[in-house]
């Protein structure tokens, strides 16, 4: 190899790197819409447990969350639109994250209407797939931030075990914050400063 293809390799190697941050730190939106879409819908499914009409709790999820595909969905055609091509980071992200959205679904939505386990497990179940997704994420983008924010998921998951089921939704709040939320913010920073 003659020192002119080591320094094209090198410019290759190097441009695939900036193409990587770049799309990663674009995905703050997501983390926005998620963070923002679940703070929404717990609040909601708490002020229908403090009127006495859990019977709407499933509407005001499925809403909720109806919205927020619809939205992710816009933002994910607007993303292709714009996108010259897409990383593998950028593509193991996108099926980890729609393998997760399937995953809450089942987990959600899918086996408690079907009576495999009670709505009080939820929660739980929901703690466990988030802390896979974003430990997985972490590791993938290499973000000790998001890899701890996935650790801690973990540890709500069994530190809801001890709560009374109507209050482990409220553990989410602080959750999303500190998991989704704060490296949204980050990312946006960071993106703005790239672009």
């Amino acid at each position: 190899m003659n020192d002119q293809n080591a320094e094209q390799n090198l410019q290759f190697i190097r441009e695939m790197i900036e193409k990587t941050k770049k799309g990663t730190a674009n995905q703050w939106k997501f983390l926005y819409l998620w963070g923002l879409a679940v703070i929404l819908a717990v609040t909601g499914m708490n002020f229908l447990i403090l009127i006495k009409q859990p019977r709407y709790i499933w509407i005001n999820w499925m809403a909720i969350m109806g919205i927020a595909v619809i939205i992710q969905i816009l933002l994910v055609k607007k993303e292709i639109n714009t996108c010259e091509v897409k990383t593998y980071t950028q593509n193991a992200i996108t099926y980890l994250s729609f393998s997760s959205g399937i995953a809450y679904v089942l987990a959600g939505f899918v086996f408690p209407i079907l009576k495999i386990y009670n709505f009080g497990v939820i929660p739980i179940i929901v703690s466990i797939i988030t802390g896979v997704l974003l430990f997985t994420i972490g590791g993938i983008v290499n973000w000790s931030y998001l890899k701890w924010s996935g650790v801690l998921w973990f540890i709500s998951s069994v530190i809801m075990i001890y709560l009374d089921s109507r209050y482990r939704t409220l553990v989410f709040v602080p959750l999303i914050i500190q998991s989704y939320l704060i490296p949204a913010y980050i990312l946006k920073r960071e993106y703005k400063k790239n672009a």
